[in-house]
């Protein structure tokens, strides 16, 4: 049954991978992946304050109707669960990482979000966080936005927390043909190979708009990529998402390398080496820009 299968995961050079729908995504869902995931949600609630959303949710509403796409670990789900008791939060995953006991509002669900989206009544809010760059969507803008504005209340918003480019500088420390400039053009390359394009977080306003959205706001965050930023209060950030990178460059370029470029995991695995000296290197200046954009439907 498919209750079952789902759990009989994929395994690929060491790592487990979704069996629903399998080949999706193509990163992992293991514990280690786990663990990097609860250091991206810390580094993340740091980042903003521990606003969990940025859009004006809470406009006279006392219920309502929450959907996370794409909800990993669930984490932020559950959280939003526990903040707004009197709302229902749904959240949806190819992978059942989720946990069993959560609070009563909260339910899980196995599916792929790139299919059209069956849900029984619309949404007051819909959500999606750090999604573009680990390449889960062929075209966000149809796959997400367009979905999300269909399945919306009029009145309801959408929000996008989504990386840009993965990993760049602005003052030339970081070298444009070092291992980490090579890697980024790697996994940029691989994934508009196959279709997954990542960087393209810059673009969601606009698409918002084009879609037919309103109020569409756009919050630009950096978040340096070890502690070299000192004195700013993003040094403990920084370094929260450091370890976050350290641990992400190998299930983002595994198995994407081996599909894409026909590159295997060993190979990729000493390249690697490198990349992970120069994210941890306090004299590059290298940030991850972090893009949030929300807006209305009318």
């Amino acid at each position: 049954s498919v209750t079952s299968s789902v759990y009989d995961y994929e395994v690929y050079h060491g790592r487990t991978y979704h069996s629903y729908d399998a080949g999706s995504y193509l990163c992992p869902n293991d514990k280690l992946e786990q663990g990097r995931l609860h250091l991206q949600h810390r580094a993340l609630g740091r980042l903003f304050g521990d606003r969990l959303h940025l859009a004006p949710l809470q406009t006279g509403k006392t219920s309502g109707r929450i959907l996370d796409v794409g909800t990993g670990t669930g984490e932020w789900a559950i959280c939003m669960a526990d903040a707004y008791p009197s709302w229902q939060v749904i959240g949806t995953d190819l992978s059942p990482i989720q946990p069993l006991f959560v609070p009563p509002n909260l339910a899980f669900y196995i599916e792929n979000a790139r299919e059209p989206w069956v849900c029984s009544e619309p949404f007051d809010y819909i959500h999606t966080r750090a999604t573009l760059h680990a390449g889960c969507w062929g075209d966000f803008k149809q796959e997400v936005i367009e979905q999300a504005f269909k399945n919306l209340h009029p009145g309801g918003w959408l929000e996008s927390q989504e990386m840009g480019c993965l990993v760049q500088s602005d003052d030339g420390t970081l070298p444009l043909d070092g291992p980490l400039s090579r890697w980024i053009a790697d996994v940029n390359s691989a994934s508009a190979k196959i279709g997954r394009p990542r960087d393209v977080a810059d673009r969601m306003a606009q698409w918002y708009s084009e879609v037919g959205f309103v109020d569409v706001e756009q919050k630009l965050f950096k978040i340096p990529v070890n502690s070299w930023l000192q004195g700013t209060g993003l040094e403990n950030i920084g370094r929260l998402w450091g370890l976050n990178l350290h641990e992400a460059v190998e299930p983002l370029s595994v198995r994407l390398f081996d599909v894409a470029l026909d590159r295997d995991a060993t190979a990729t695995e000493e390249m690697l080496v490198d990349v992970r000296k120069e994210l941890e290197n306090p004299f590059v200046h290298a940030y991850t820009a972090f893009y949030v954009v929300y807006g209305r439907k009318p």
